[in-house]
């Protein structure tokens, strides 16, 4: 696959830190006759490690003893609660026996699927450097087997268009190797002229870098320029930081999430993020009459159990979920666990952390 160059310096982005807790929360008012859109958007998920590897095995054991319900029990709930799940699918759902040539590949059975289609998954980001491995004939099958068992695909040329509760939501996906920014901001500007609500997934960055650089963050603000109201990035395998530009958010990347390519990675921890709109349907639905009513980012790992990856993603306990949110915001820019608004029902609500002063 052609590219563009990989980024040739890490920006190291300098801030002073609020980590004050909000006791600020959003919520829409009933009685206007507002109606809310709540997204959750995770990681990498990889139903596959490489062929012949530790990973692979032992993920192939998993099914085999406990079905495909197992990899989401833990987040499920979480899933079917929201209008939208967004996964990045890293790695082609196909039969198709002929890999690429050179370099990691990943191939997953299209039985997995049910992995999806069982835990209120709606939607798959197809753009990333895993998606051809298994060539056109493989990522072509993969579209397939989403759409025939009700879920949705975006990337490269595809856009994913659908009307939740009378709001036109479009979602595209890109990666840094197969677009240019040009040809990013061009489709974004195109794609915002049909739609109240964009969201965009962007494959980029470092891998195993926490630190957003430079070429993230030009893209992601010319993103929002161009008419993205949400940002969502992965591949670099582990968290980054969370920027909010001119209103708008972008996650430089989630991390993993259900991820098969490594056996036992040394950082597991990865994020949850979820947003609320709302918009009221008397006042006509268009980007500007849809309103921010707050996010949440859950911290979360890859795994249930710490030894190993165990391919089930679950919630972090309270200590170890602060400590992450603190180095997020120590990764962020623009964004400050102690001025951000926060939806009603987020991770620091649940917990009892409204209201602290500090971590």
């Amino acid at each position: 696959m052609s590219g563009i160059a990989r980024m040739k310096k890490l920006l190291i982005l300098v801030l002073t830190l609020n980590l004050l807790v909000p006791a600020a929360l959003a919520e829409a008012d009933p009685s206007s006759g507002s109606v809310t859109l709540t997204i959750t958007a995770v990681g990498d998920c990889t139903f596959c490690g490489e062929a012949g590897s530790k990973s692979n095995k032992r993920f192939l054991e998993c099914v085999e003893q406990n079905g495909y319900d197992y990899f989401f029990a833990n987040v499920r709930d979480l899933f079917q609660s929201d209008d939208l799940t967004i996964v990045n699918l890293e790695g082609p759902l196909t039969t198709v026996k002929k890999p690429r040539a050179h370099g990691y590949v990943f191939k997953a059975d299209p039985e997995c699927v049910q992995i999806l289609t069982g835990s209120g998954v709606e939607l798959c980001n197809l753009a990333n450097n895993h998606a051809m491995d298994y060539g056109a004939a493989g990522l072509k099958q993969t579209a397939e087997v989403l759409a025939a068992n009700g879920i949705g695909y975006c990337g490269f040329t595809e856009a994913w268009r659908a009307e939740l509760k009378g709001v036109k939501v479009t979602a595209l996906g890109f990666t840094k190797w197969d677009h240019t920014p040009e040809q990013v901001v061009e489709a974004i500007a195109a794609a915002r002229a049909d739609c109240d609500l964009l969201i965009v997934n962007m494959h980029w960055g470092w891998e195993r870098q926490n630190q957003q650089c430079q070429e993230q963050v030009q893209l992601g603000r010319a993103a929002v320029d161009a008419g993205a109201d949400l940002v969502i990035g992965t591949h670099p395998h582990v968290y980054q930081g969370i920027e909010k530009y001119k209103g708008k958010y972008i996650v430089y990347s989630l991390g993993n999430f259900c991820f098969a390519g490594n056996a036992n990675p040394d950082d597991k921890r990865c994020l949850i993020f979820r947003q609320r709109f709302s918009f009221n349907p008397g006042m006509g639905i268009a980007r500007a009459n849809i309103l921010d009513e707050g996010i949440d980012v859950i911290p979360a790992s890859i795994s249930s159990v710490p030894e190993k990856n165990d391919f089930v993603p679950t919630v972090l306990p309270v200590e170890q979920g602060k400590a992450l949110l603190k180095e997020v915001a120590e990764c962020s820019t623009h964004f400050t666990l102690g001025d951000t608004l926060w939806m009603r029902g987020n991770w620091l609500e649940a917990n009892g952390l409204i209201g602290e002063e500090k971590f």
